[in-house]
């Protein structure tokens, strides 16, 4: 979860609309509502909400009614306390079992109050946020560093998300460590770059994913 939230531009976010689930999945320390800290404290901005199980409400399956309600809580705690924009939200009704709203609109009577697009629509009017290519290099890791093998003692490799700018190998980089409670600032030689597929890489941009080979000072 941390290290495919660490890497996305957006998220969808699964939530059962059942009576007493949805209640459970949102308390205090329940996993929808870390799943959603994550995913703040992780830089994701656009976020669709599939609110799950509309099959199962009550007093009669899709009620509109659990579904506004259930909506409101969760912008409450989108919104009010994690600070997303409220524009960057898309609540879309489905039924995973029935295979209701996923593809198409559930066109059926029952769902007649929604109006809105299904989710494979919702996702596919998320929009790929700006690259800041002009700016300073900058860079989020999403995994703990590893030793690079035959590269000696002071070397490792590090897999970042690039927030902004650009790298390349023979560049020199700050790297920001936290330990024990302390952060603590150096500077790198970039020896090389590889893919998410292993390959080598001339230089990584704003929005790629990529493993630096860093030579640390001794």
């Amino acid at each position: 979860m941390i290290r495919g939230a660490a890497q996305g531009d957006a998220a969808l976010l699964v939530v059962p609309a059942a009576p007493g689930e949805f209640e459970a999945a949102t308390g205090p320390g329940a996993q929808t509502r870390e799943h959603a800290v994550l995913l703040r404290a992780l830089g994701v901005q656009q976020v669709v909400v599939a609110v799950n199980k509309m099959d199962c409400t009550l007093p009669a399956a899709w009620s509109a009614a659990r579904f506004h309600q259930v909506c409101a809580a969760l912008r409450a705690l989108l919104v009010d306390e994690l600070q997303f924009r409220d524009e960057q939200l898309r609540f879309v009704p489905v039924s995973g079992q029935r295979g209701q709203n996923l593809v198409a609109p559930h066109a059926a009577v029952e769902a007649q109050w929604h109006a809105g697009p299904s989710l494979l629509q919702a996702l596919d009017a998320l929009h790929a946020p700006a690259r800041r290519l002009d700016r300073a290099f900058r860079a989020r890791a999403v995994a703990a560093p590893e030793p690079l093998r035959g590269a000696g003692p002071a070397a490792l490799a590090l897999q970042v998300s690039v927030l902004q700018g650009r790298v390349s190998a023979g560049r020199s980089v700050g790297v920001a460590r936290c330990a024990a409670g302390r952060v603590h600032f150096s500077c790198a030689r970039v020896l090389g770059l590889r893919s998410a597929e292993d390959g080598e890489l001339c230089v990584a941009a704003a929005g790629e994913k990529a493993c630096l080979q860093l030579a640390l000072p001794r």
